[in-house]
C-alpha cells in the first residue's frame, strides 16, 4: 500500500492541473469546516465524492432514500451526485469538517487501482463509521493544502480501507441524480420531521406544509424519496429509538413514547420490522460490541 501511494504522490503532482474537476476550486481536493445549527440547510448533491467528520453534534442524515442518525466523532462517506441533507437535533450546534473529491480525478489518478475503484463503488452504498482514530487526520486535511494535502488525503483512503467497523448506510447503492432537485418542498418536510417527530403528525399538516393537496403530496413525496410518507416517519422515529437505546438509561416503554409513539405494541413491532430484533436485543447487542 505504501508503494501505491508513492505512485499516487507522483502522478499527482505531474496531472492534476489537466483534468476539468466540476465544481471544485484549481486543488482536485476541496475541504469545507462547519459549524452551525443546521449542517446543510438544504435537500441536495454535487458532483464529487464527499467525506464528512461529524466532530461534534447530533441529528440525522437524509441520504437518497434512507436516514440514520449521526454523532460526535462519525465519519460518513456519500457518493458522487447522491441527494442528502444533514439536520441536526433541536438546538444542537453542528461541528464538521468536509471532504469533496471527484471519483473522475481518483480514476484518472491510478487507472488499474482495484483499491481507487472499490472506494468508489462502496461510496454509493453510503458509509458509516466512527471517526476516534482519523479525526486529527482529517483535521490537518483541512488545514494542509498544495501536495500535502493529497498525501494526507492517500493516507486517510488507506485507513478508511484498512478498517473494519464500517457501516453500510444502505443495502443497496443508491443511483446518481441526474437532475436539480427541486429541494424546497422535501427539505421543508424533512426539517418539520426532524423537529416533531415526538408528536403526532399527519399527512393534513406535510401537505400544507407543502401547498398540496393530500393525494398529490403522497405522490410527491413517492417519486422523491422511494418510499410513503409514513415509512419515512416510521425511519427517523426508529433510528432515534437506537440512539436513545444506546446512549440513555430509558426504559423501552419511556422510549417508546418519547419517539412519538402511542402504542408500546405498535412500537415494538415497527422496531423489530426495521431492525430484526426488538430494543432489548438491539441495546444488549450493541453495548456489548
Amino acid at each position: 500500500m505504501h508503494c501505491f501511494i508513492y505512485k499516487l504522490m507522483l502522478i499527482c503532482a505531474i496531472k492534476t492541473k489537466i483534468y476539468n474537476i466540476p465544481k471544485l476550486s484549481s486543488h482536485p481536493i476541496t475541504t469545507q469546516y462547519e459549524y452551525s445549527e443546521k449542517q446543510y440547510k438544504k435537500f441536495h448533491f454535487h458532483n464529487q465524492i464527499q467525506i464528512t467528520l461529524v466532530k461534534k453534534g447530533k441529528g440525522v442524515l437524509f441520504y437518497g432514500n434512507t436516514s440514520l442518525p449521526f454523532s460526535d466523532n462519525t465519519l460518513f462517506i456519500l457518493g458522487e451526485a447522491i441527494s442528502h441533507v444533514f439536520i441536526g437535533d433541536s438546538n444542537e450546534q453542528i461541528e464538521s469538517i468536509s471532504i469533496y473529491i471527484s471519483s473522475t480525478w481518483l480514476n484518472n489518478l491510478y487507472p488499474e487501482s482495484n483499491f481507487i475503484e472499490h472506494f468508489i463503488q462502496q461510496s454509493y452504498f453510503g458509509q458509516k463509521l466512527n471517526a476516534t482514530f482519523i479525526s486529527t487526520l482529517v483535521e490537518n486535511i483541512l488545514n494542509k493544502s498544495g501536495i500535502m494535502r493529497i498525501i494526507l488525503f492517500l493516507e486517510l483512503l488507506e485507513k478508511i480501507s484498512a478498517t473494519t467497523n464500517k457501516q453500510k448506510i444502505s443495502e443497496i447503492p443508491m443511483h446518481p441524480v441526474e437532475k436539480q432537485l427541486d429541494s424546497s418542498r422535501i427539505n421543508a418536510v424533512f426539517e418539520f420531521v426532524a423537529q416533531n417527530y415526538n408528536s403526532e403528525i399527519t399527512l393534513n399538516d406535510v401537505a400544507k406544509l407543502s401547498n398540496m393537496t393530500i393525494p398529490s403530496f403522497c405522490r410527491y413525496f413517492k417519486q422523491t424519496t422511494n418510499k410513503t410518507f409514513f415509512q419515512f416517519l416510521m425511519e427517523i422515529r426508529i433510528n432515534h429509538a437506537c440512539k436513545l437505546l444506546l446512549n440513555t438509561d430509558l426504559t423501552v416503554n419511556e422510549i417508546c413514547f418519547s419517539c412519538g409513539y402511542h402504542n408500546l405494541s405498535n412500537f415494538l413491532r415497527q422496531f423489530k420490522n426495521f431492525q430484526h430484533k426488538t430494543p432489548t436485543e438491539y441495546r444488549l447487542k450493541h453495548l456489548k460490541h
